[in-house]
């Protein structure tokens, strides 16, 4: 019983280890291309400026899922010309979330709906980063999540790390411990062997003694 709770405890951490280096590289991978960290496809957001209000006030929060821009493209030639999806795009350093205007042969326009113009920039494949799914305008928990998603990640990261480090050492210490424990007892085991060999001779030369002395 003790042998098969150790079992399934051992399993227990190995999948623990895992998401460990799972939710590692994600923050890793999303700080090194300078995008918002996603779990399954789902990232969080704040947009800080008004180039969207009054659908997206300043620093309102998003909720955006990855998706191709053949998929993208798709959506749009499916959706009402009024109601065109909100996408999320890297352009100039920077991720930006503006609504789709058109497709054209080279990219998809947007634009943010309380901005003049048009944006400059394309979105292609390249700089494609996401469709936005839900707006959270409020002072809600999902905003504060998602103002300090990187910093959370960081900590969660680092926090992980930390229990991985102390947990491979642990299961190191007690794998040479264990060794350890092993390798007396087999010193035990052959000392008790010799002793008891040590003793069968002298009994046999007690026997043989006494045996000559008959």
């Amino acid at each position: 019983m003790k042998k098969k709770l150790k079992r399934i405890s051992d399993i227990i951490f190995y999948i623990f280890l895992g998401f460990c280096s799972v939710l590692i590289i994600i923050s890793l991978h999303a700080h090194l291309n300078n995008r918002p960290p996603s779990l399954f496809g789902f990232s969080f957001a704040v947009v800080p400026t008004n180039s969207m209000e009054p659908t997206i006030k300043a620093n309102g929060s998003i909720i955006f899922h990855s998706i191709s821009y053949e998929e993208l493209v798709f959506k749009i030639n499916e959706s009402n010309t009024n109601n065109l999806p909100i996408i999320v795009f890297r352009s100039n350093n920077k991720n930006v979330v503006h609504r789709v205007v058109e497709v054209t042969d080279t990219g998809i326009i947007t634009k943010g709906d309380n901005n003049q113009t048009v944006d400059t920039d394309l979105v292609t494949s390249d700089n494609l980063i996401g469709i936005v799914i839900s707006i959270h305008n409020n002072f809600t928990i999902t905003g504060i999540f998602a103002n300090y998603l990187n910093l959370i990640f960081l900590v969660i990261s680092l926090s992980l790390t930390y229990v991985m480090i102390k947990q491979i050492i642990i299961v190191v210490y007690n794998f040479n411990n264990k060794n350890q424990t092993n390798k007396i007892d087999k010193e035990l085991e052959l000392t008790k062997l010799e002793l008891e060999r040590l003793k069968l001779e002298n009994e046999i030369k007690e026997l043989k003694k006494k045996s000559f002395d008959d």
